[in-house]
């Protein structure tokens, strides 16, 4: 079948759904779904309801992707969206990918607004990994042809959201500047964009090529997700500026901080610079929920995600010379919150889905 003879589907096969019928009005719901049939059921929770959005959580982001793709079947394209975790392991000196941060902190920025997708797929890892409070602040960047910009302000704002200016832009995350012309490449895009300037109003704004920089088609407008979750605020300076005598065996790395630069790997150090351990679960209303597949493999994977982490931590605490008084490696804060906390203080109804009915 194809996804419209789905789409036009779903409404009769769910009306006469019993099951799906009486599950709408519970708050808390155990319920056995058979793997094959996860996304014809989360497909229909969303069509017979209004919860927005859906969080489903899986215990790998493969599971998400996957589960995402079986939706589509069901729902439009633009009802689902994964939210993904850093690539990246704990206290690694390599950021996260331009396009995944750039895709957190536009979901992020969804849910914030209330235009967040229908459905949500989010990894078990996701959903336990912090959040910087400061990016609940980043506003994407809207440009539109015939509206009035000044290119130095414009560069200024492209910095401050983590973009890097570059010579020629080549790869997600780089703008570059040639007389009355930006070039930008967004977190989250496909292709660059170009801005062409008629001295303080953009005139043109049109995709380009990488390969051979020649305009691919020319839009109206365009909204633009930043490109890093860390960048080195006033917040974030002050914190640094603290740090290098709380915790002198990173003084390196604080005063890179402290001194505002951005470089690859910053975003490591999150846990030092935040106090608030602000997650996903956190961000949801009371009409959203969660479904929670498979919650014993889900409490599983996250306990070995913390565990594992805390094994780093107290591996590089000792190597890096970050000891108590007594020589004691110190406890890091975590990158990580417990699967107890994932939900403590989340608004949402929570149902759990397994496999077989207990």
């Amino acid at each position: 079948m194809s996804s419209e003879g789905a789409l036009s589907e779903l409404p009769r096969r769910l009306a006469t759904d019993r099951v799906l019928q009486q599950l709408l009005g519970k708050s808390n719901a155990q319920v056995a779904v058979a793997q094959a049939a996860r996304a014809f059921f989360v497909a229909g929770v969303t069509k017979l309801s209004d919860r927005n959005p859906i969080v489903a959580v899986t215990s790998t982001i493969s599971e998400a992707e996957m589960l995402a793709n079986d939706l589509r079947i069901w729902l439009s394209e633009d009802e689902v969206e994964t939210f993904p975790a850093w690539e990246t392991l704990p206290f690694e000196r390599v950021s996260p990918t331009t396009a995944t941060m750039g895709k957190r902190l536009e979901l992020i920025n969804k849910i914030q607004e209330g235009r967040a997708p229908r459905v949500i797929l989010s990894p078990i890892r996701a959903l336990l990994q912090r959040i910087n409070p400061e990016a609940l602040d980043i506003q994407p960047l809207k440009f539109e042809r015939g509206a009035e910009a000044d290119l130095s302000q414009l560069a200024d704002a492209l910095v401050l959201q983590g973009y890097r200016r570059e010579l020629q832009v080549e790869g997600r995350g780089e703008f570059s500047i040639r007389g009355g012309i930006l070039d930008v490449f967004p977190s989250t895009g496909t292709s660059p964009i170009r801005l062409d300037l008629w001295g303080d109003q953009i005139d043109r704004l049109s995709e380009f090529s990488i390969a051979d920089q020649r305009s691919i088609a020319e839009i109206e407008s365009i909204t633009i997700a930043p490109a890093r979750e860390l960048t080195p605020t006033t917040r974030v300076r002050q914190r640094a500026q603290e740090l290098m005598s709380a915790e002198p065996w990173g003084k390196e790395q604080w005063d890179r901080l402290a001194s505002g630069e951005f470089y690859d790997g910053m975003e490591s150090w999150l846990p030092w610079l935040v106090d608030e351990e602000l997650i996903l679960a956190d961000l949801l209303a009371s009409r959203s929920l969660v479904l929670l597949f498979d919650p014993k493999r889900l409490k599983d994977r996250a306990s070995e995600i913390v565990a594992e982490e805390q094994d780093l931590a107290q591996s590089l605490a000792s190597t890096w010379k970050a000891l108590e008084p007594g020589g004691k490696p110190r406890t890091f804060p975590g990158l990580h919150v417990p699967y107890e906390r994932a939900l403590k203080s989340c608004d949402s109804d929570v149902w759990t889905i397994t496999h077989n009915a207990s």
